[in-house]
């Protein structure tokens, strides 16, 4: 199963859901809006200090983590996102993760960032 996220967000700029058809274990792989993301930082007094630190933050993942929460009470059981992964970089047109008309290249996507969520399905 693979589909674009219902989870639209102020913190998001795309996300992904998708399970392995061999597992239960719907992951959702998320691009935060880092503009809006560093802001909210600001206001925060969390260090902005480049996006790759930036998904790691124990405060920031928390937050994002919240929303994912609050948009899994839509889904139902099994529908529900049980593993987040914060994306550090944009996707877009020029790096081949995005078509003309800016919708995600599903495949792509997913073989250039298996290194991210392939982890999650090794147990």
């Amino acid at each position: 199963m693979v589909r674009s996220s219902k989870m639209a967000s102020r913190t998001q700029s795309h996300s992904l859901i998708f399970c392995r058809s061999s597992s239960k274990l719907p992951v959702a792989l998320i691009v935060p809006d880092f503009d809006h993301l560093k802001s909210w930082c600001k206001i925060n007094g969390i260090s902005e200090d480049g996006n790759e630190n930036l998904i790691k933050n124990k405060q920031v993942v928390d937050r994002i983590q919240n929303e994912v929460n609050h948009y899994n009470t839509d889904f139902s059981q099994h529908e529900k996102v049980k593993n987040t992964v914060l994306i550090p970089h944009v996707w877009s047109i020029n790096n081949d993760e995005l078509t003309h008309t800016q919708k995600l290249k599903r495949r792509v996507i997913l073989d250039k960032y298996r290194k991210f969520w392939e982890p999650l399905y090794e147990n």
